[in-house]
């Protein structure tokens, strides 16, 4: 059963209210026109597989063509690879190239053509091309927002042939490059030129030129403007045509392949003659790299180069690894070029005693196809994932591999390829860290720790002085109420002030003593409810301090008196304070319940919370005053499990 295009259908105008027509006319996916697309694209005999996507990428199936009918019906799939991959899509898992070319030109509304319709804007660019001599498109779609042309290969190209399909692409939009023959450049221009003229108004979108390219399936709906995919061209998909690629890169290529191979024996040819003549052979054009960081790599590594020589790169085995830190250095630079460009004008360092041409050519493939990579607008998934897909090597690298002394760098004047001070003390993992802190302007940790000791103090004030609970006092700063919670448990009460106990402290007790008085006369004027104030430990005898000696020493203070009896275990005192708190916050809590009365207590992890607090503030103010703060019978041996009225507190 062969499949066909069915138009969305639409109900007559006559059944719909003028407010209600706009949002009922809505397009619906078409499943046919989804198949009819994808079975195009992607004949059911082939054996690699293809990449299925949804609305937001973060979903994606790969299968093989056969298999599509079946995978739609379980997954929403948007867009679809152009090529056919190995696992999964990536360049290197590419294993053959379906679409040779294509392009995606985005109507905006500062197009001059902005406003026409679909079908109009594909006739522009199909009589541009018809002008130009290039062969029509497979089939052009209206993508909802623009038109995206793609051109099918007669037989999938194998992987290899990546470069030279990205190379006629990108001529095919206009951009120029080098070729091996060092072609005319009049020529390689007006080609160019003329090729750029063809998308003249179109908004054609030049970053779309990588071999994972995915595009939107005819059939479906684009969730940006809400309008449906479909075919412009042809008129269905059975007048689909696949192309043959080399026709298609005679027209867009400024060389023919034919040219190319005949330029190549004509230098063959004069480079024999003047050999058998005795004539030098003319020397291959040297690369200009730049003035950055890896143009001077590159310009001091050929200095070294030049240093040891052929026969000197040979003896310490350096020729390959020379040539191909010189080779990213330049692609780095931005100088461009290719494999075979890099390897002669390296020949005169590297070239000899058992290393040809060729085999240098083939070493610095693989610079080349990182470069090719980087050019098309991919870049390395390594890290965060906006570093280049060039290899870029620091500069200790490169010297521990050349194996670069420091008589040498001193002798040849090399700046950037030094080895590093033996005598200097590699940066600790700290240190680094504190680095890049300092290079974002963030705060050090002692910044960091004199903030918290301020924000933890400010909470201290505002429970004890101003009386606040612990959600007014985590509205104030600006925080959860765990936060504010924690604030306050950093924040010892002792004999001596306020003292802040933080992970890192930065003001000692000493230097809290000056606050003493003050923190005091806040003590005795505190008001407000006890459970508010969290954090509270057991006070500790203040340590000995020697006065100044411009001041005068303090009158010596009366002898303590004995600890009574309940406090001599302060543990087992604080576990029964507990006890009897927990006990009496329930109490409350189930009593305010029952007479619909909402508190704060919002559940048994808070109330048990706020129990611990007020049992830590009982215990040191009866360690304060030698007092009890309540009866020994209220605080039973063992607390009951139930209530006054029989019910279980649990």
């Amino acid at each position: 059963m062969q499949l066909q295009h069915r138009p969305t259908p639409v109900l007559p105008a006559f059944l719909l209210d003028a407010e209600e027509t706009e949002g009922l006319r809505a397009p619906v996916a078409n499943v046919e026109a989804m198949l009819a697309h994808l079975s195009v694209l992607h004949p059911k005999n082939g054996r690699h597989l293809l990449t299925l996507m949804g609305y937001d990428f973060k979903k994606s199936i790969s299968c093989r063509p056969r298999d599509v009918r079946k995978v739609l019906r379980t997954f929403e799939a948007t867009h679809v690879s152009l090529q056919r991959f190995n696992d999964t899509r990536v360049n290197d898992g590419l294993a053959r190239i379906n679409a040779f070319a294509w392009f995606d030109c985005e109507i905006t509304p500062k197009s001059a053509y902005y406003g026409m319709d679909p079908e109009e804007i594909a006739g522009i660019l199909l009589a541009r091309f018809d002008a130009a001599g290039i062969p029509r498109p497979s089939y052009v779609l209206s993508s909802g927002r623009g038109i995206w042309g793609v051109w099918l290969s007669l037989n999938p190209l194998p992987a290899r042939t990546a470069v030279r399909v990205k190379r006629a692409l990108q001529s095919f939009w206009g951009m120029t490059f080098r070729t091996n023959l060092r072609a005319d450049a009049e020529r390689v221009t007006a080609k160019a030129d003329a090729l750029r003229a063809l998308w003249t108004g179109m908004d054609l979108d030049a970053t779309v030129g990588d071999m994972p390219r995915v595009h939107r399936i005819a059939g479906t709906i684009n969730e940006k403007s809400g309008t449906l995919v479909r075919l412009l061209w042809p008129a269905s998909w059975h007048d689909v045509e696949r192309l043959d690629f080399e026709d298609f890169a005679n027209v867009v290529l400024p060389y023919t392949r034919q040219e190319i191979a005949e330029r190549k024996a004509e230098q063959a040819e004069r480079e024999a003659r003047a050999v058998a003549e005795g004539r030098p052979v003319r020397a291959a054009r040297p690369i200009r790299s730049g003035n950055g960081f890896y143009a001077q790599v590159a310009d001091e590594l050929l200095r070294v180069a030049a240093h040891h020589g052929q026969a000197g790169l040979a003896g310490i085995r350096r020729r390959c690894l020379m040539a191909h830190h010189v080779a990213s250095a330049w692609a780095s630079a931005g100088a461009g070029g290719d494999a075979r460009t890099w390897a002669e004008a390296l020949a005169d360092y590297c070239v000899g005693d058992g290393l040809t041409l060729e085999d240098l050519v083939s070493y610095l493939v693989p610079v080349e196809k990182r470069l090719r990579r980087h050019e098309a607008g991919e870049t390395s998934s390594w890290g965060d994932g906006t570093r280049s897909t060039v290899y870029g090597y620091g500069a200790q690298r490169i010297v521990d591999e050349i194996g670069i002394t420091e008589a040498l760098a001193a002798e040849l004047g090399l700046v950037r390829l030094r080895p590093a001070d033996p005598t200097r003390a590699p940066m600790t993992a700290a240190e680094r860290q504190r680095k890049r802190r300092a290079a974002k302007g963030s705060q050090s940790r002692e910044e960091l720790a004199r903030l918290d000791q301020v924000v933890c103090k400010f909470a201290f004030n505002l429970a004890f002085v101003e009386g606040l609970t612990i959600t007014e006092i985590a509205k104030v700063i600006g925080c959860s109420r765990n936060t504010a919670a924690a604030y306050l448990e950093r924040v010892e009460i002792g004999f001596g002030g306020v003292v802040y106990t933080g992970p890192e402290t930065v003001e000692t007790e000493a230097e809290a003593l000056p606050q003493a008085a003050a923190m005091e006369d806040a003590s005795e004027q505190m008001h407000g409810p006890r459970h508010a104030i969290l954090g509270l430990v057991l006070p500790a005898d203040p340590a000995p301090t020697r006065p100044h000696p411009t001041q005068v020493p303090p009158a010596p203070s009366k002898p303590r008196k004995a600890v009574p009896a309940f406090l001599r275990d302060p543990v087992a005192r604080l576990e029964d304070l507990i006890q009897h708190h927990t006990r009496t916050i329930h109490a409350l809590h189930r009593q305010d319940r029952r007479e619909g009365i909402r508190t704060s207590y919002w559940d048994r992890s808070d109330r048990e919370r706020e129990a611990v607090a007020d049992a830590k503030f009982s215990l040191a103010w009866e360690m304060e005053t030698g007092r009890r703060c309540f009866p020994v019978s209220i605080i039973p041996d063992r607390p009951s499990p139930c209530d006054v009225q029989g019910r279980r507190l649990h």
